[in-house]
């Protein structure tokens, strides 16, 4: 019973986040694009708050990959607020698709 409501939470989980980049790149209105942005990064930051919170207290080097990860979306939000869209872009959804494979897979 828990497995299959894990596997339902993370199936949502993926199917969420692809919509979101998905609208990420779609997105062609300014005042929405920043929205998407921002969403996009608030899950970023989700999946990596997942991906150290489920991993044990002595893997550390696993850890500090996630928040590096983690790590590569602030960079991506430091471009957002210098007007470097692309940019944005492309690191909020690299952060959120090595983030999606770090908790899905290692």
């Amino acid at each position: 019973m828990a497995l299959g409501i894990l596997l339902i939470f993370m199936i949502s989980l993926f199917v969420v986040t692809l919509i979101c980049v998905a609208l990420l790149w779609i997105a062609k209105r300014e005042r929405f694009n920043q929205v998407m942005v921002w969403l996009c990064f608030l899950i970023s930051w989700y999946i990596v708050y997942l991906s150290v919170s489920s991993l044990p207290t002595n893997y550390i080097i696993s850890k500090m990959i996630a928040w590096l990860i983690g790590g590569v979306s602030l960079i991506g939000m430091g471009c957002f607020f210098k007007k470097k869209l692309l940019l944005t872009k492309v690191f909020i959804t690299l952060s959120i698709i090595l983030g999606i494979i770090q908790l899905f897979f290692f």
